[in-house]
């Protein structure tokens, strides 16, 4: 039989079939053309400490009594003059912030709509003695959300290391997107990665001190349990709100607190205690950063000490760095070592001879 002319051969529809798949495959393989979560300046290690965050106050818990003439206020009195915050941390949009370009993201992803609708209070094995791991609010979830977004539509653009990092800074609120986010083939390893990290391998049941026993003890309490209210990193939230109000006298508690049975707890008062500006205190993250067996503690420490600028000792940053095998927490350390050897800002740069 002879070949029909107009009938391509073997060879010619072999290569059709190529040029056809080596098409359709980048359709199939990446999301939506118009999905996208841009890339911040920076690293992801640096991108989630721009969010507002409140600070511990100068001076004493009270305002202090302003002196006034007799046209101010009535004879024998004095009038105080309340203080008023200067930053107010609640934002108006999460999707801006994060620079999540597609807003009907949910719309092109199901399994974040799984992620939305599942319970956002993950438990860790907590006591009954404080209170419950509190839920995770909207802002909070796409702070959780968008490094995961990062790290699926732009993996070479991202540090896969330095997200992990950062996630495992945040804690326990991640926990409650990870099994959603699991169905992406492409973040399947790193949300396994992630749940090993961030889930504790004990919690135990920390000493309540007797609130009617000394004014130490009955603050010890307060602070316990003011540490357990909200998410260090909820840009909606108002962790230490009232802590910070004592200033430098809860510092020496929450120092303390850093050691902690319960994994919540001391997560908390290591984030806590990096919002003071003191020698003590970096001197004490420095310590939780380098022997500490807790990630979450590891990690917060770091960047804490990241953003200090007190003139400690960090040869134990350089040394812990050098022996770090885990990848995740080589990121961590490199980040904290390179951003203390940077001057401060207005700073005269030294001269090299």
């Amino acid at each position: 039989m002879k070949p029909d002319p107009d009938r391509p051969g073997p060879r010619r529809r072999a290569l059709r079939m190529g040029t056809c798949a080596l098409l359709v495959a980048p359709l199939v393989a990446r999301p939506a053309p118009d999905l996208d979560v841009a890339v911040p300046p920076g690293s992801p290690l640096d991108w989630g400490r721009s969010f507002p965050a409140l600070t511990p106050r100068a001076g004493g818990l009270f305002p202090r009594t302003e002196a006034g003439g007799d046209e101010d206020v009535p004879d024998g009195r004095t009038e105080a003059v309340p203080r008023r915050r200067r930053l107010d941390p609640r934002l108006s949009s999460s999707f801006g912030i994060l620079r999540i370009l597609t807003w009907d993201l949910a719309a092109h992803l199901a399994w974040i709509r799984r992620a939305q609708s599942a319970p956002r209070a993950p438990g860790t094995g907590r006591s009954g003695a404080l209170p419950p791991i509190p839920a995770v609010g909207e802002g909070l979830y796409w702070v959780t959300m968008a490094p995961l977004l990062r790290l699926m539509l732009h993996p070479h653009l991202v540090s896969r290391d330095e997200t992990v990092a950062h996630l495992v800074e945040i804690g326990e609120p991640a926990l409650g997107i990870l099994e959603a986010a699991s169905a992406e083939a492409s973040l399947r390893s790193v949300c396994s990665d992630l749940r090993e990290r961030i889930l504790p391998e004990a919690s135990g049941n920390p000493r309540i001190p007797d609130s009617s026993g000394s004014r130490e003890a009955l603050l010890t309490r307060f602070f316990m349990e003011e540490l357990c209210r909200a998410h260090p990193y909820d840009p909606e939230g108002d962790f230490g709100g009232r802590l910070f109000l004592f200033g430098e006298e809860a510092q020496a508690i929450v120092s303390r607190l850093v050691e902690s049975e319960d994994a919540f707890l001391r997560r908390n008062a290591v984030t806590a205690l990096g919002r003071y500006r003191s020698r003590s205190a970096a001197e004490r993250l420095m310590q939780a950063a380098t022997s500490s067996g807790d990630p979450v503690v590891v990690v917060r420490a770091l960047s804490a000490l990241a953003r200090h600028r007190d003139a400690i000792d960090g040869r134990p940053l350089a040394t812990a760095l050098r022996s770090a095998s885990d990848p995740v927490l080589r990121a961590a350390f490199a980040g904290a070592a390179g951003a203390r050897r940077r001057p401060r800002r207005g700073a005269r740069a030294p001269a090299h001879g």
